[in-house]
């Protein structure tokens, strides 16, 4: 556990402690033991204290959950490759062959094992690998990069108009203007 400054009192501990597990301020500030009608604004206050602020930070680096490697277990699974789960024979590798990269990505993996009770005798397994879901990994590496729509702020361009030969539009005109048509001044 990280030094905490001895004048810090042991319900700010809990509620650092209590908001590490949740990380809901109301519900941190209920476990340290402050009044539920106060645990809104205790929780908000002591957030911003920055005595609060480092407590949160050294726990939080403590634990390892850090922005970088959220970003990089985000890109492990929004690039895996599912082909890097089987041998060039088609076979499926063994877990522990697997690449750490690889191995992140996968959700479940069950083993079906058939013809147990067959004529033949032969036993085969047959693997389900889960992955997770790409899709949602991608939407978040896009959201962090601000690629999509709503991430990416004003979109309204503003275009000047500069009319050739001083030939002005008539009041209320409304002219097309696209790179496929031609200039109707000109035409």
């Amino acid at each position: 556990m990280p030094c905490l400054p001895r004048k810090q009192s042991t319900r700010k501990r809990k509620f650092v402690d209590s908001y590490i597990e949740s990380l809901n301020a109301t519900k941190a500030a209920l476990a340290a033991g402050y009044s539920a009608s106060h645990a809104g604004n205790m929780g908000c206050l002591l957030l911003k204290k920055p005595d609060g602020q480092a407590a949160i930070a050294a726990r939080l680096n403590e634990s390892g959950l850090t922005q970088a490697r959220v970003l990089r277990e985000i890109e492990r699974l929004a690039f895996a490759d599912p082909s890097a789960l089987y041998h060039e024979t088609g076979k499926l590798l063994p877990i522990h062959k697997l690449p750490e990269n690889v191995r992140a990505a996968i959700a479940s993996v069950k083993v079906l094992k058939t013809n147990l009770v067959s004529g033949n005798g032969a036993r085969e397994e047959v693997h389900e690998v889960k992955q997770w879901d790409k899709v949602k990994a991608l939407e978040m590496a896009a959201k962090y990069l601000k690629l999509l729509d709503g991430d990416r702020g004003d979109t309204n361009v503003t275009i000047q108009v500069s009319w050739m030969n001083n030939s002005e539009p008539k009041p209320n005109e409304v002219i097309n203007i696209t790179p496929e048509t031609q200039n109707p001044l000109t035409e």
